[in-house]
């Protein structure tokens, strides 16, 4: 917090939602920062929720996401409006985050996705020289450090509050580029993230080896995701390789004889079933944002040298149920 109030852009304010926490956070930031705008939430209702939140508050024109374990730097504010403010088609920017104990290191620059909606952290781990400083634009933002037009926001709906945690930022991504509109990378709009403040940060070993909530949120918010933007063309040719990898996955949290993360996957699968009349509804609302664009328009090309793809993911799951049995 210190920081994000010597933030070099004015004029600007800090909104600070409160999930419900029981650290003392509240009560330290009302006594250090009364400047600081603060809403507390009765309950936890998840990230989305609390963002939705704070944007109705906001006075602003322009909308600035930070996570909770986000440290800024005195120019990153500038920057990233001027960015945004460079052309009329584009409607969201990304900072540049770099892991907080290593600073020379790329913890996100945006986002790549694939047909099969797998998001790919643009650059997570490479070393910082300049390789991602010219990209024209990303497939999606990551949530935890982006700017966004606030009238955009609220026409597009806002995140969607079904997402307790992970994809709402893919989801809001798709929606906005189907309008219309680019997301571009703003690589002097510079960010240090701490990590796992909230959830821990999603590594391929944790998707691999998921928490039995991480099984359920992940499962069910990635094929929800998937269903609701994608068109009915592509469910139906894409559809057989979603099971298999579903399946894979529960196989592989059998024979690892974890019954709760097994239990997470098939609980995600039964709530998409469940709501599927609800998801058709809203895809078929969300299909009328193209606005002349094309069918491809989220799945950019790949830029990212160590991103494991779909197919590589299936073999490595593989692997691991062979060594299982």
């Amino acid at each position: 917090m210190p920081q994000l109030t010597q933030t070099s852009y004015s004029p600007f304010e800090v909104i600070v939602v409160d999930n419900n926490s029981h650290d003392g956070s509240v009560q330290y930031l009302r006594d250090n920062f009364k400047q600081v705008k603060i809403i507390s939430l009765s309950e936890n209702k998840g990230y989305a929720r609390g963002v939705n939140v704070g944007a109705r508050e906001a006075a602003g024109s322009i909308l600035a996401f930070l996570n909770n374990d986000i440290e800024v730097t005195p120019q990153w504010l500038t920057e990233a409006v001027t960015k945004l403010g460079s052309g009329a088609d584009i409607g969201a920017v990304q900072c540049k985050s770099m892991f907080y104990d290593t600073k020379d290191i790329i913890d996100c620059v945006g986002l790549s996705i694939d047909r099969f909606n797998v998001a790919h952290i643009i650059g997570r781990n490479e070393r910082d020289n300049g390789q991602y400083n010219n990209l024209p634009e990303i497939g999606a933002f990551s949530g935890g450090a982006m700017l966004i037009r606030k009238e955009l926001f609220h026409q597009l709906g806002g995140f969607d509050e079904t997402y307790f945690m992970y994809f709402e930022d893919v989801d809001l991504s798709w929606r906005l580029r189907l309008s219309g509109y680019k997301i571009v990378p703003v690589p002097n709009s510079l960010v240090y993230h701490v990590g796992s403040a909230s959830s821990g940060i999603v590594t391929p070993a944790k998707v691999w080896d998921p928490s039995p909530f991480f099984a359920f949120e992940m499962t069910k918010n990635y094929l929800y995701c998937w269903f609701k933007n994608s068109k009915p063309k592509t469910v139906i040719c894409y559809f057989p390789v979603i099971c298999c990898v579903i399946i894979s996955m529960c196989f592989l949290a059998i024979v690892r004889r974890k019954p709760k993360i097994f239990a997470g996957h098939i609980k995600a699968v039964i709530w998409i079933i469940r709501n599927a009349k609800t998801i058709y509804k809203k895809g078929t609302e969300i299909q009328k944002l193209k606005n002349g664009q094309s069918d491809d328009i989220l799945f950019v090309k790949q830029i990212t040298k160590d991103s494991t793809n779909l197919l590589m993911g299936i073999r490595k799951m593989s692997s691991m149920i062979r060594n299982a049995l």
